[in-house]
């Protein structure tokens, strides 16, 4: 049986690598890169023996020494190397999108063209190699997806940031060809034109080719705030996240680090024009010139708070307390400052304050500045438990409608029990209904343990796992489609079960 039949089978059962602690739905915590093979598909076969497994507490080890070790070819911002790899976590996962499930860390090919030359990844080469010697420690066993989304989740915990779950298994590709139809490249133009860069559509991801998500400056770059607010909306659902995962992953990512943009004269070659030293730096003098102070990153220069390695809801409460004006930046670019000015000097985007200019990201803002407890469960939610379930649907090679319909299969109470849980959903496990997606809809539930959760006043209870399906729109509304119409999802389960039991055999995209 095949690592991804494994992992999912143990799924199916509730279990995990980790049992009841797992932070993986699918049993990847463990399980590493697969060797010699360029990528994993649906119909891929392989033999688990050549998998090796990473200590990733060790790793972990080694990036909280790393994030505090500034190097004279890169120095480390206010002494912490924090902000550097949040931005190359976030902007190796934010590349994903949801129409046809291309970008994202799996794979890796941030390290590649397109996705390595882009101006929204600017010096991002640099977080790279300061990372070169963990990935030459543990070698093929650690694959350059995971350690990229590991780094980001110790520089957030290494400055107080809450605890984020972790899923390894991702796999590193040979190039980036998997990332050509993101652009911006003549196999973009030919399946997915953008009409006029700055307003891209759907099934493009970002508003404009070779950035994350919007131009930070505004749409088109106009500082126009309320303009911006529906494409930061258009952009993040296409990505699969709702308002509340919007908003906890603008003002969390922010929370930490700076942009850079002093040099008004740029960051000079890209990886395109100078392969070998790209973004140079075209300001400064000797050893600092493009560095530190010298820095061109975005255009754009300062911090959005003014504790920058420190985890707090700083950014929400300067937001929406400050009154907040239009001034051009040292880079060329138009940014927002406080009115009065603050000491030390906190700075904003437009597209931080289109969230003041949306009644529904306002709202959330305001609930986050008061509550840095939710903040902290929000962000550590949309970083973790619901990537955990987009990713293991993306390994596992089954459609998200199928993976919803699996999620909704009959869990024995007791065996539920054996691995360490309280109970199940349900008290027959031998009927098979759609029962389980109008419990997930309108029973409310209460944390009973780190990933448990019981519903209010009955002996019935999810895991986190479940839970998750309902943070995603489109997700929810697959288990809405199920608890409406008992046959199609029976239909769809039927398919999809005889897909997993076959995966291992031979090509069953035809079931």
């Amino acid at each position: 049986m095949n690592v991804r039949l494994a992992a999912f089978v143990a799924a199916l059962s509730g279990l995990s690598t980790t049992a009841a602690g797992g932070s993986c739905p699918f049993g990847y915590d463990k399980v590493a890169a697969v060797k010699e093979q360029d990528r994993q598909i649906s119909s891929e076969l392989y033999d688990p023996s050549s998998c090796d497994v990473v200590d990733y507490d060790l790793v972990k080890t080694d990036l909280e020494i790393l994030m505090q070790m500034s190097q004279g070819f890169w120095p480390a911002d206010y002494g912490h190397y924090g902000g550097l790899f949040i931005r190359l976590a976030w902007h190796c996962n934010g590349s994903y999108r949801r129409a046809d499930g291309r970008g994202g860390c799996d794979g890796g090919r941030i390290r590649f063209n397109p996705e390595h030359s882009w101006a929204d990844n600017t010096n991002l080469d640099k977080a790279l190699r300061l990372l070169k010697p963990i990935k030459r420690k543990y070698g093929d066993a650690l694959s350059w997806g995971d350690l990229i989304v590991l780094s980001g989740n110790v520089a957030i915990e290494s400055m107080g940031g809450p605890v984020l779950g972790f899923c390894g298994g991702r796999r590193d590709d040979v190039d980036g060809t998997s990332s050509l139809q993101l652009g911006p490249t003549p196999e973009q133009e030919s399946v997915a034109p953008c009409a006029e860069d700055g307003d891209c559509k759907a099934p493009l991801g970002p508003t404009t080719l070779g950035l994350i998500y919007v131009n930070p400056e505004g749409p088109m770059g106009v500082p126009d705030p309320v303009g911006s607010a529906p494409q930061v909306r258009r952009t993040f659902t296409r990505m699969g996240m709702d308002d509340r995962e919007t908003v906890a992953l603008i003002g969390g990512g922010h929370a930490f680090g700076k942009t850079h943009g002093a040099c008004p004269t740029g960051a000079g070659p890209s990886p395109l024009e100078d392969p070998e030293n790209p973004w140079p730096g075209t300001c400064g003098e000797g050893a600092m010139k493009g560095k530190g102070n010298n820095t061109f990153t975005s255009g754009f220069e300062g911090s959005w708070t003014a504790t920058p390695t420190q985890w707090s809801n700083d950014y929400f409460t300067g937001l929406t307390t400050y009154e907040w004006e239009k001034y051009d930046g040292p880079g060329g670019h138009v940014q927002w400052r406080p009115v009065p000015d603050t000491t030390p000097p906190v700075r904003m985007l437009t597209a931080d304050i289109a969230l003041l200019h949306d009644e529904s990201y306002h709202n959330i803002s305001l609930e986050f500045a008061a509550n840095l407890t939710a903040l902290d469960e929000a962000f550590s939610h949309a970083c973790s438990a619901l990537i955990a379930v987009r990713d293991g649907i993306k390994i596992l090679g089954v459609s998200e409608e199928e993976a919803v319909a699996l999620a909704g299969r009959p869990r024995s109470a007791e065996q539920q029990k054996t691995l360490g849980y309280s109970g199940s959903y349900c008290s027959d496990s031998a009927t098979l209904s759609n029962k389980y997606f109008e419990l997930l809809l309108n029973e409310k539930w209460t944390a009973v343990s780190e990933n448990e959760y019981q519903a209010e006043d009955q002996d019935i209870y999810m895991l986190d796992t479940d839970l998750a399906l309902l943070d995603a729109p489109e997700l929810k509304t697959i288990v809405e489609k199920f608890a409406e119409d008992e046959a199609a999802f029976k239909k769809v389960l039927a398919s999809a079960w005889a897909k997993v039991m076959s995966a291992d055999h031979f090509d069953a995209n035809g079931y």
